[in-house]
């Protein structure tokens, strides 16, 4: 069974903000500096087409109550495109039928392997899932379309090396707490992420890159290393990534300064 990683960011806010809530579609025109939104659209519940990663991917569908669906693309560097998505649920909690509202709770996707698409549906957590469960949700394919196998986007793209290491998630996540306070007029009360395989590695970077707005870091299983043994480490410690049969150092990704004691990794784990 594949492990599920869990980030929990500190955001205990109680109460109402006294802002007013924003409709789906006025969403379109929200100001989200770096960040455009491209669509927003309100979902009728009922059976929901999932897009396909690929083109030539056979279309699945899925059950799901009624939620507010916005895209958009964040371009935070010259060479940026990150694609993202935000699923709200349309009532608040105890409104409708079961999974019909807003827990009050966001919670960010994560991505597996090299990432490169929206992470609808899967095991280690998915928009729909978190859809279901209530969740304001939102997923990223980190900067780049391609099969989580594949990492010939990387080559020459530093930015979007960047973006895949950790910059996508994290401006995600801001753009998409900024969207859930305009949709329902107030902020989410917590904040968590939810992945396995690479997402224990993005939510680990997360924590360790943005940790005054966290509150506790608990992957179940951090990412395996390039020798395929699974350590009580960051991935984002790897000597060396390997990429099919090419091996690149890590060199040339920006660092975050001297590694960790084992007794802090123990700590983080």
């Amino acid at each position: 069974m594949r492990a599920v990683a869990a980030l929990v960011l500190a955001f205990g806010v109680a109460g109402c903000s006294g802002r007013s809530a924003t409709s789906c579609a006025d969403l379109k025109t929200l100001s989200l500096g770096d960040a455009t939104i491209t669509k927003a659209q309100a979902v009728a519940a009922g059976r929901f087409a999932i897009p396909a990663a690929d083109p030539g991917a056979r279309a699945e569908s899925i059950i799901l109550p009624a939620f507010c669906r916005v895209q958009g693309v964040i371009e935070p560097a010259k060479d940026s495109h990150i694609e993202f998505e935000v699923w709200l649920p349309a009532s608040a909690e105890g409104s409708g039928a079961a999974g019909s509202g807003w827990n009050g709770k966001y919670q960010g996707v994560g991505n597996g392997a090299f990432a490169g698409s929206i992470e609808y549906v899967g095991e280690g957590g998915a928009l729909a899932s978190a859809l279901k469960a209530g969740y304001a949700a939102s997923s990223t394919d980190t900067g780049h379309r391609a099969d989580g196998a594949d990492a010939r986007w990387a080559l020459g793209h530093p930015e979007k090396i960047v973006d895949y290491g950790y910059r996508a998630i994290h401006e995600t996540a801001e753009k998409a707490k900024i969207i859930i306070r305009a949709f329902y007029g107030e902020p989410a009360r917590h904040s968590y992420f939810s992945a396995c395989s690479n997402g224990g590695r993005q939510a680990l970077m997360e924590a360790q890159r943005y940790r005054p707005i966290m509150a506790a870091s608990s992957p179940a299983r951090p990412p395996r290393t390039s020798r395929g043994s699974s350590r009580p480490s960051p991935g984002m410690y790897w000597p060396r990534l390997s990429i099919r049969r090419t091996t690149f150092p890590l060199e040339s990704l920006p660092r975050l300064g001297p590694r960790p004691s084992r007794s802090a990794t123990r700590t983080m784990v």
